[in-house]
């Protein structure tokens, strides 16, 4: 992981996780998209299913479901875009 994207995802961690300002599960599933993201560039023998993108997916959706909340919106809209 380069050292930008390493600040970048410490900070989130500060910032959020460790504050209590959204719960940790966030900072744990964007690292996991984040490896995820690596392995189906790089990796062989081992792709990523369409379980795998659906889990992704929906731990997005809540992801930003709860930052809508965090930033005072009260009806995000719902889409499947992602």
């Amino acid at each position: 992981m380069n050292t930008e994207t390493r600040r970048l995802l410490d900070k989130a961690s500060q910032e959020f996780a460790k504050t209590g300002l959204l719960p940790p599960k966030f900072h744990r599933w964007l690292l996991d998209a984040f490896d995820e993201r690596i392995r189906g560039d790089y990796a062989t023998g081992n792709p990523i299913t369409g379980e795998d993108v659906d889990e992704i997916m929906a731990q997005a959706r809540e992801f930003l479901q709860a930052a809508h909340r965090f930033l005072g919106k009260k009806n995000p809209s719902s889409s499947d875009d992602v």
